[in-house]
């Protein structure tokens, strides 16, 4: 068993991922179990691995490492690479390509081999990455998340107000809060078709994040994979 941890700013998303086999895929799959961290997992579960990606301090990743060394199970940090698991990255720079954006798809890689695949992570920032079914990543987009966007306008522009008690919707709005969040949540659903529009070949639209749930009513246009996973299954292949 491996405890997967994605080490952000603010929390801790752990998963277990215990290995299981399919007669239907050519390849290992894994049951992959969300579970609220705690460093008692150590002690819960038969953990052998601890894969994790960081954006956080190094004092508190330390102590994550420390104590699985005093369990004797061995760590491994994912980090963005040139090529890895046969996937090569598009960044002359890799290491500036954000670690998420790489594992979901390194994930999305593996989920569907030999496609054509898009990658949308709505989350703080709106992410999009192309991947060719030949495993080459062509880059992508960042632009301003949903609530990152509706706050920007709210605070630079004077005439601009929002209310807390508007809630996002699709349609067009009567009022200046209903116009600003339903013109930002079109935006958002918008960018699915533009990246469809820009990868010009059929492809398989993977979406994720903590806003993606708010989208998925509003985009029928284009078939859509919501894969809420997708991080954690590019970093089950560490």
């Amino acid at each position: 068993m491996k405890l997967l941890l994605d080490i952000g700013n603010t929390r801790i998303k752990a998963v277990l991922s215990e290995p299981t086999v399919s007669e239907n895929t050519a390849f290992e799959r894994s049951q992959l179990t969300p579970v609220p961290f705690d460093l008692a997992l150590f002690e819960q579960y038969p953990i052998s691995q601890v894969s994790c990606s960081s954006v956080r301090l190094a004092e508190r990743i330390e102590d994550i490492i420390q104590a699985a060394q005093n369990k004797g199970i061995k760590v491994v940090e994912a980090t963005t690479a040139a090529q890895a698991f046969g996937v090569r990255c598009a960044y002359e720079n890799c290491k500036t390509l954000g670690i998420d954006r790489w594992l979901a798809v390194l994930g999305a890689a593996r989920e569907y081999p030999e496609q054509d695949v898009i990658v949308i992570d709505a989350g703080t920032a709106i992410t999009v990455d192309f991947l060719t079914a030949e495993l080459q990543h062509l880059g992508g987009w960042i632009v301003p998340g949903l609530e990152l966007m509706t706050s920007s306008i709210a605070t630079l522009a004077d005439k601009v107000f929002d209310d807390a008690n508007t809630q996002y919707a699709y349609g067009a709005g009567d009022t200046t809060p209903k116009a600003l969040k339903y013109g930002c949540l079109a935006a958002q659903c918008g960018i699915v078709d533009q990246a469809v529009n820009y990868f010009d070949r059929p492809a398989k639209i993977i979406i994720t994040g903590g806003t993606s749930e708010l989208m998925l009513p509003y985009i029928t246009k284009n078939s859509v994979v919501h894969d809420p996973m997708i991080v954690f299954k590019g970093l089950d292949r560490f």
